[in-house]
């Protein structure tokens, strides 16, 4: 009871301000919806912003449908290249995607052969998924244009041209709800990544950074100055020992950033229009173990540090750059392989790469459980390694 006593009584203190209201929820709010409205996909150039490059060697009415589907899209222009050069242009992520629509592609549907359309999206931006969008459109009414002609041919008009009649079938189709499986040029079932933007990024983005600054500064700071003004010191001549101190200081640490992280997560799937809960379960578990982390990153810092300035401009430091390592700003995808790699070290990445698998890709607990794991591993390591050092002298 003394370790609850202790924490609940912080955070008594904490809250004490009226003015700590902004700094819980306001100000995170106004970043979430600035960031947000900063990487929303919703807006582009009327002429088309983004470049796809294009290999057609059929040159035919369904090569030339396919292509002029991309070009009526307002995002997007068309770029002729070569096939080495649209595979370096992907490779380098200067364009959304490369599709190489080969020769006979024509030939290969009037015979009623299986034929191909190679696509390589681009792998750091949020372009590629709309592209196969499109793609699939296309080829789905190219799809439908050619049965109905097919039928309309045999049954009404057996000396009509068939292309004429596929052709004229075709203008009539806007929108045809038929799925399309493609088949990719590198791998044998393809796997488009889809990548966050808007309030999908920033919602858990910026969650996840004012989390760990109210663990920070108000957590980590609150115990540097309880020991700068010797009451901790006061408090070892109570019945507590140094444990139930120490322990009592860090339950508070975690339950303040367990309130704010939730405080954030209700905000976004209320007002936001955030689906946090594609997997309720999921979502409270990856938050837990995140707070539980970044309980240990205060806990760590208050032990290091000298007094509570130090904590507040090294934590500051801290918070920034795992925040960016971590996708707090920007997706990760969107991020150099290398620099994945690195964004792997820092518990930050960990947890929105979690939440961004529940919120965009829809997955379950099934499929976040390593993330899950690996935040609760790094929990234990910092808050053990904090409680070893911290003295309350």
């Amino acid at each position: 009871m003394s370790i609850l006593y202790i924490a609940l009584n912080n955070l008594q203190l904490r809250f004490k301000e009226k003015k700590a209201i902004v700094w819980f929820i306001a100000l995170p709010l106004v970043f979430t919806l600035i960031t947000g409205m900063a990487t929303s996909s919703g807006s582009s150039s009327s002429t088309g912003s983004i470049p796809v490059a294009v290999l057609d060697e059929d040159d035919s009415l369904y090569s030339r449908y396919i292509i002029e589907a991309i070009e009526n899209d307002e995002d997007f222009y068309i770029q002729y290249k070569e096939k080495e050069e649209g595979e370096r242009l992907v490779r380098e992520n200067h364009v959304a995607g490369f599709i190489h629509i080969p020769s006979g592609f024509e030939n290969g549907i009037d015979e009623k052969e299986k034929t191909d359309i190679y696509y390589w999206p681009a792998a750091r931006q949020v372009s590629p998924l709309k592209v196969e969008k499109i793609i699939a459109k296309s080829i789905s009414e190219l799809n439908n244009s050619l049965a109905v002609s097919g039928v309309l041919l045999e049954v009404f008009s057996p000396v009509s041209d068939y292309n004429d009649l596929a052709q004229q079938a075709l203008a009539g189709f806007d929108h045809i709800p038929v799925e399309v499986n493609f088949r990719w040029s590198d791998k044998e079932q393809g796997e488009t990544l889809l990548i966050p933007t808007g309030m999908n990024q920033s919602s858990p983005g910026m969650a996840i950074m004012f989390t760990l600054m109210t663990v920070v500064m108000s957590g980590a700071a609150t115990i540097l100055l309880q020991k700068e003004k010797g009451t901790l010191a006061r408090l070892l001549t109570t019945p507590n020992d140094k444990w139930t101190i120490i322990a009592g200081n860090t339950v508070a640490i975690y339950l303040l950033g367990l309130l704010q992280m939730l405080a954030m997560i209700i905000i976004g799937q209320l007002f936001l229009g955030v689906n946090w809960g594609n997997d309720i379960l999921a979502t409270l578990l990856l938050t837990f173990t995140f707070v539980f982390a970044a309980t240990g990153i205060g806990m760590t810092l208050a032990a290091v540090s000298k007094n509570a300035n130090q904590v507040t401009v090294v934590g500051n430091m801290i918070i920034l750059v795992i925040s960016m390592l971590g996708g707090a700003y920007w997706p990760i995808d969107l991020m150099s392989p290398k620099m994945q790699f690195i964004s792997k070290l820092v518990p930050t990445s960990w947890a929105i790469r979690g939440y961004t698998d529940i919120i965009v890709r829809g997955m379950s607990l099934g499929d976040v459980w390593q993330n899950i794991f690996v935040l609760t591993l790094f929990g234990f390591l910092l808050i053990g390694f904090g409680i070893y050092r911290l003295k309350l002298e």
